[in-house]
């Protein structure tokens, strides 16, 4: 059975959560969520010690985005991610990759910030095109269904009887 604690820190609206193991009565898992009710970290504990801990943070001053996984194991392996904007139509997304605090990869890209109005008119103006090639099609098949009844009651292929 897992334990749980609920506590609100500082006051600032963010929120801690400790789940623990009864048995020992040593804190299992920890999940912080920021004010939004978003979770900012989430640490794993093996004993006294953290085993694993996921970072992420948005819209800050400095940056965009950042996010982190951190792991200890046989040693510290850390993987880190971070978006900041350029301009206002380029964002740089650099990656870090660490073992035991040594920098072993980074890469930096940079990629175009999406325009959600230009997507959003995209959307919409591809939907109303399969609506209207909908609507073609079974005005199509009903006129030529109107036809070729037409054609079957003129040749008396088909009586009808009032």
């Amino acid at each position: 059975m897992v334990g749980f604690l609920f506590l609100n820190l500082k006051g600032n609206g963010s929120v801690l959560q400790s789940f623990y193991n009864p048995n020992s009565g040593l804190v299992a898992e920890t999940i912080r969520e920021d004010v939004n009710r978003h979770p900012s970290e989430h640490i794993y504990y093996l004993g006294k010690q953290i085993i694993k801990k996921t970072t992420y943070i948005e819209n800050q001053e400095e940056f965009k985005s950042y996010f982190s996984k951190e792991r200890w194991y046989a040693s510290h392996d850390k993987y880190e991610e971070i978006t900041v904007l350029v301009d206002r139509k380029n964002s740089k997304t650099i990656t870090r990759r660490y073992i035991n605090g040594v920098l072993k990869q980074e890469q930096e890209k940079i990629q175009p910030v999406p325009n959600h109005i230009i997507e959003t008119i995209i959307l919409v103006g591809i939907i109303f095109l399969i609506i209207v090639i909908i609507i073609a099609f079974l005005t199509f098949i009903l006129a030529s269904f109107i036809t070729i009844i037409k054609w079957f009651v003129e040749n008396h292929a088909i009586a009808i009887y009032l």
